[in-house]
């Protein structure tokens, strides 16, 4: 089944279907593929390392205060 997604996302699209999609589970790459087939523009975001943000005083006393 994922064969014939991806050779329905060459057709339309003129390009391989990208990885991030591919290796989604099948339901979502048919749901890529359906709304790919309408003209949307399908994008999974690429995973991010989230950063920790600074504490200020403020934030430190809440995260080790009373409510910790």
């Amino acid at each position: 089944m994922l064969k014939d997604y991806k050779k329905r996302w060459l057709k339309k699209t003129g390009e391989p279907m990208p990885e991030s999609i591919s290796t989604l589970p099948l339901n979502k790459v048919r749901k890529a593929i359906h709304l790919t087939e309408a003209g949307v523009v399908v994008v999974v975001p690429k995973d991010y390392i989230r950063q920790e943000e600074p504490l200020c005083s403020m934030m430190q006393h809440d995260r080790h205060g009373e409510f910790s």
